[in-house]
């Protein structure tokens, strides 16, 4: 299961009731609907509502592995491998779906750029012109330029043009878009029985070596300020983040061809979590649930219920008279609902239900939202039915991180133990 789009609105109806049914006071009652619906449902439309395909942009020379990283970042056969000559006429569209996790990539494989052949089929347009059309077609989140390690030192000239590229795009547009230099076929540097390079010091030597030549040799030849930050301090060999250059972000190796020698893919799952923080919030659900990313979308889910607990506490903090902390439980039902949606449990009230069974509260048979709502007071009896700003925050935070330690962990936690943790929280806030 996953969040499906067409499903929030019916819920959010089901949220409105509720808070009809237990909230009589008409001012109080639109004031907290205004909190629901406005501050909270925004970090759910950007994140749902909003949410689209991501869209990967590749260049590069033919043979270089772009159709075999396309499979391997995907974990399927989506792309066709080809060798020898310049395959691709024009660029490749591929739709990748995720049916079974409702998600889906749009992936754009260039012609052969920097090809000193031309495509059978190809245009006359120049390659060069035909990446700023494509970028301006298909407006690319991440754009990965796909090289051959063994091929770093002849195409020194590809890096190069790449950058002037993105410059007349950045100046056309004033939009950056962030370039990936994917190595591929390091399995082969030196002797490729040597493998994998975690075992053979000399192969990751020189897979060390290829990355500090393109940066230092290449990059730096129009970025004097580039830097290098090891995406792991304690492991260099995975890849580098680039920093103080405009457009190139990151240099990372991947053998993203499996053959019956080696033991399979290497460092994909590296950079498959680096796309994971370049991506804009509006592409970041579908790609990890396509993925399941697990550690992402739980951040997705802390990250709901903070700003969730900050709704809360302004609630809470209302002038408008709030003696009864259950004005709160709508708030805190869709959170519950949204974190196990996250954790890819239906996006339905039976979520919460369940949450609210597995912390020992008995709903009963036959039960209605309105029973949800008045069983959820026990999990933050603790601090009392008198709701205020803080009393609000607390609660609906302990409740939120609860449920991420229930759905994404399968643990019963006591709220209690995240008091501390939330007024941590709510101090940085307000300095």
């Amino acid at each position: 299961m996953a969040i499906e789009k067409e499903k929030l609105k019916p819920l959010l109806d089901d949220i409105e009731k509720l808070t009809k049914e237990i909230i009589p006071n008409k001012e109080l009652r639109a004031y907290v609907l205004g909190m629901i619906l406005g501050h909270a449902f925004e970090e759910l439309k950007q994140l749902v509502e909003e949410s689209r395909p991501p869209v990967f942009y590749l260049v590069g020379r033919s043979g270089h592995g772009k159709s075999s990283l396309i499979n391997a970042l995907a974990g399927k056969e989506v792309a066709e491998v080809g060798s020898v000559k310049p395959t691709t006429s024009q660029a490749m569209v591929y739709d990748v779906e995720f049916p079974e996790r409702k998600a889906s990539w749009k992936v754009i494989d260039s012609r052969g750029i920097f090809e000193t052949s031309r495509p059978e089929g190809a245009s006359e347009l120049e390659a060069t012109d035909q990446v700023i059309e494509d970028i301006e077609k298909y407006k690319p989140d991440i754009i990965f330029h796909v090289i051959n390690a063994k091929e770093v030192r002849n195409l020194a000239k590809d890096v190069e043009e790449l950058e002037r590229i993105m410059k007349r795009y950045k100046m056309k547009h004033g939009a950056q878009i962030p370039v990936v230099i994917v190595l591929t076929h390091v399995d082969i540097l030196g002797i490729p029985t040597k493998w994998p390079p975690e075992k053979h010091p000399d192969k990751a030597k020189q897979i060390v070596e290829v990355m500090d030549y393109l940066l230092e040799t290449v990059i730096k030849k129009f970025c004097n300020d580039a830097l290098k930050e090891p995406i792991d301090p304690n492991n260099e060999l995975i890849g580098y983040k680039i920093k103080g250059c405009n457009n190139f972000v990151s240099i990372i190796p991947v053998c993203s061809l499996k053959t019956d020698s080696k033991d399979g893919f290497w460092n994909i799952e590296t950079l498959r979590e680096f796309i994971a923080d370049e991506l804009p919030k509006s592409a970041q659900l579908l790609y990890f649930q396509s993925l399941k990313l697990k550690h992402c979308l739980r951040k997705l889910a802390e990250d709901i219920v903070k700003r969730f607990s900050l709704t809360a506490t302004a609630i809470g903090a209302t002038p408008i008279p709030v003696s009864d902390i259950i004005v709160l439980t709508p708030l805190q039902i869709l959170m519950i609902i949204i974190v196990g949606a996250l954790s890819c449990k239906p996006l339905s009230q039976e979520t919460a239900f369940e949450f609210m069974t597995a912390s020992g509260i008995n709903v009963g048979v036959g039960f209605a939202f309105r029973t949800l709502a008045q069983q959820l007071l026990k999990l933050v009896a603790f601090i009392g039915p008198v709701v205020s700003g803080s009393i609000a925050g607390i609660g609906t935070y302990a409740i939120g991180k609860a449920a991420i330690a229930y759905f994404f962990y399968n643990k019963k936690v006591d709220p209690k133990q995240f008091y501390d943790e939330w007024e941590s929280i709510e101090g940085k806030e307000k300095s």
